[in-house]
């Protein structure tokens, strides 16, 4: 599989990020907290198709995004969004990879 990069405009400086792997299946679970420093948020769908929420309380009707997990549609890039992210699988359980880069306090 090819790394795709993902540009990040407007971003003027940032060292901080947090990846994680997150268990999904079928019942809501949380990908990433509110975070007021939140910059960008990539949500990576292993297998299966994802459904998120920029929100709480998503169910199989009530979501955002669907990622179905094929070649070059596996991905979504949130942009200045700071609230809570959630998520469910339509069908069975696996890994969602997610990356939060956050903004970097510049002290003048």
């Amino acid at each position: 599989m090819a790394i795709q990069a993902i540009p990040i405009v407007g971003l003027e400086r940032s060292n901080i990020a947090f990846v994680a792997r997150v268990a999904v299946g079928p019942a809501a679970v949380t990908l990433r907290p509110e975070n007021l420093s939140r910059i960008k948020t990539i949500i990576f769908n292993e297998t299966g198709t994802l459904k998120i929420k920029l929100g709480a309380g998503i169910t199989a009707t009530d979501y955002s995004h669907e990622i179905i997990a094929t070649p070059g549609n596996n991905l979504v890039s949130v942009d200045n969004y700071t609230g809570v992210i959630t998520a469910l699988k339509s069908s069975g359980n696996s890994f969602v990879q997610v990356t939060e880069i956050s903004a970097q306090a510049v002290i003048a």
